[in-house]
């Protein structure tokens, strides 16, 4: 208590310490300019007048006359006056006598005639050595007074009674500050002793409460009633938190098994102190894990040594984790988090292991790596042949126009080669996409789907001179999808067939009902496609060593859009080569369920029939 009143008061000192030296400096300042304003207003008038007074005289024709006039009116407005010429040289000066005026000389006019000359009025405040006193000169220009055409006329006031009277005002106010400082002091002690023996009245209930249960008694000062308020309340809130407690931990420890990481808490001496159910999981260890040190339960040297070098670590840095990876021998992947835990009342140090598995993360890192460097392949082969053949026509064109015609074909089939893998990569991303939940699905005529198809491959058949067949069914074969993506899976599917049948060939396309389904199917006359590569042909960029391959370039996506759509649509794509009854050939095939109320529309109208 004696601490908190002395820095109190110690505050409040310097406080009134500050607010009067700031107070007496501002207020001097304030004073002095006050005052000096104040009797330049009055030197002004007062030159005023004496102009007016010489200018009513007029038996002004000798330099004595002047003086004794300025004399006269000098001592009526208390002040020395002198009457300069327009050179600044002074002619009379009620301070001076004429021998005096020699002697000096024009060594009293000052910076306040120079302002005079410039400005019409000038002021200064300055030393006078004539006659050794410090004035307040105020100087006007004026023409045709006692004789002179153009000359100054200059008041001065003596500057020891404006000080005095500055001096007065603000002692005043310094010894007002001071005796009410002084008369605060008592009121200040009075007033801290109370609240002290308020405050500490106070802690002692607070303290009690914490021992056994209780509440803080009513407060003399009412300033102190919101806070014993308070503190009783939070009183019975304690009590009541201290109950939820057991079920807090109880909740804890079900969350704690609940997470699907696992969790093993180390102590001081790398054991397991605690785990949770992921972690028993994880290990897929019927025993108890309490006691045993990582390297018991995972085969991992460098986790161990991980746990071993951070709890030998001197300083307590809890945010110095850091992160490793397992692997099992089952190929389990797990990203293991080691954290610290320091404890300040005592230099040991425990640490935490989080298991997050990573397996599915491994795999997809995999998986663009191998895309990542597939379409980098498949991106190499045309830009190579571009900039080759590019770079020869830049810096040695053939004079040959069918040589130049050739190498700008070229170019140009490489760019259709690049557009078409881009135009790919584009559809493969919306399918994928789509699976995602983005694609829209509607009801969807397979026939449509069909007549959309056929009106983009039925010219490049033309031109192959391929018989392109299709064979529909009786029923309206409706499905539920996504109408833009079906249509990609179908011309995929036909101008594969025409690409890689041979001219004059037979190229059909069948919808069939299987009941439940409509099944799609579109047949060639090509090389087919041999056993052992029709599991691979779906995957990105493939291009298997075979007779198809080197039919027609392609980027080898088509087929694995046509995976990825039919997937999301719960089909699937087959392939049959070769197809039945023949010795080369490719079929491919997919099913999609039956629109539910096309169906349902279709069964009642047969059971009319």
């Amino acid at each position: 208590m004696g601490s908190y009143r002395k820095r109190l008061f110690t505050a409040l000192l310097l406080f009134l310490l500050v607010s009067l030296i700031g107070g007496y400096v501002l207020l001097e300042r304030t004073v002095r300019e006050t005052v000096l304003e104040q009797t330049r207003d009055t030197a002004r008038e007062q030159l005023r007048t004496t102009v007016y007074a010489l200018r009513q005289t007029t038996d002004l024709s000798s330099e004595q006359e002047v003086r004794n006039k300025l004399r006269k009116l000098g001592r009526r407005s208390n002040a020395r006056l002198s009457l300069l010429n327009a050179e600044g040289n002074v002619i009379a000066d009620t301070a001076l006598s004429p021998s005096g005026l020699k002697e000096f000389g024009s060594q009293i006019s000052g910076k306040e005639i120079e302002k005079a000359g410039r400005k019409g009025e000038g002021s200064i405040i300055r030393y006078s050595p004539a006659v050794h006193l410090k004035f307040l000169f105020v100087a006007r220009e004026v023409e045709d007074l006692a004789g002179l055409e153009k000359g100054y006329l200059r008041l001065g006031k003596p500057y020891a009674p404006l000080r005095e009277r500055m001096e007065e005002a603000t002692f005043r106010y310094f010894w007002f500050v001071l005796g009410a400082l002084f008369l605060l002091l008592p009121v200040y002690l009075f007033l801290s002793r109370r609240l002290n023996r308020e405050i500490g009245r106070i802690t002692r209930d607070v303290e009690g409460i914490g021992r056994q249960a209780g509440q803080v008694s009513s407060a003399s000062l009412r300033e102190f009633v919101p806070l014993i308020r308070s503190i009783n309340k939070i009183s019975e809130q304690t009590r009541e938190y201290l109950q939820q407690l057991s079920l807090q931990r109880d909740e804890g420890v079900a969350i704690f098994n609940g997470l699907d990481d696992g969790v093993a808490v180390l102590d001081s001496e790398g054991r397991i102190r605690r785990y949770n159910r992921a972690m028993a999981d994880i290990v897929r260890s019927k025993q108890d894990l309490k006691g045993r040190k990582p390297i018991e339960c995972i085969p991992s040297t460098e986790l161990q040594e991980a746990v071993e070098e951070m709890l030998a670590r001197q300083e307590k840095d809890t945010d110095a984790g850091r992160s490793l990876y397992v692997t099992f021998y089952n190929q389990s992947h797990f990203e293991v988090t080691l954290l610290p835990i320091a404890f300040e009342q005592s230099r040991a140090m425990e640490v935490i292991l989080v298991w997050h598995d990573v397996t599915e993360l491994k795999r997809l890192e995999q998986a663009r790596k191998d895309f990542v460097a597939n379409i980098s392949h498949e991106l190499r082969t045309p830009i190579t042949s571009i900039k080759g053949y590019t770079e020869t026509l830049l810096y040695s064109p053939p004079r040959d126009r069918e040589a130049l015609r050739s190498f700008m074909s070229i170019v140009d089939k490489n760019v259709d080669n690049l557009d078409r893998l881009v135009d790919n990569l584009i559809h493969l991303t919306k399918a994928e996409g789509w699976e995602e939940g983005n694609g829209e699905t509607e009801e969807v005529d397979l026939v449509q789907v069909l007549d959309a198809v056929w009106q983009v491959c039925a010219p490049l058949a033309q031109q192959k001179g391929i018989d392109l067949n299709r064979e529909l069914p009786d029923a309206e074969p409706y499905v539920l999808g996504n109408k833009e993506q079906l249509i990609r899976v179908v011309l995929n599917l036909l101008d594969n067939a025409i690409k890689y049948s041979p001219e004059g060939e037979r190229v059909e396309a069948r919808i069939r009902d299987l009941g439940d389904q409509w099944q799609v199917e579109v047949e060639d006359s090509g090389p087919g496609v041999p056993p052992v590569l029709q599991a691979r042909i779906f995957e990105r960029f493939y291009r298997g060593e075979t007779g198809r391959s080197s039919v027609a370039n392609g980027t080898g996506l088509g087929l694995s859009i046509c995976k990825h759509i039919l997937q999301r649509h719960s089909g699937e794509i087959v392939v049959e080569s070769p197809v039945s009854g023949g010795i080369q050939g490719a079929k491919f095939s997919f099913a999609l369920a039956k629109h539910p109320l096309r169906k349902k529309s279709g069964d009642e109208d047969s059971a009319h029939e």
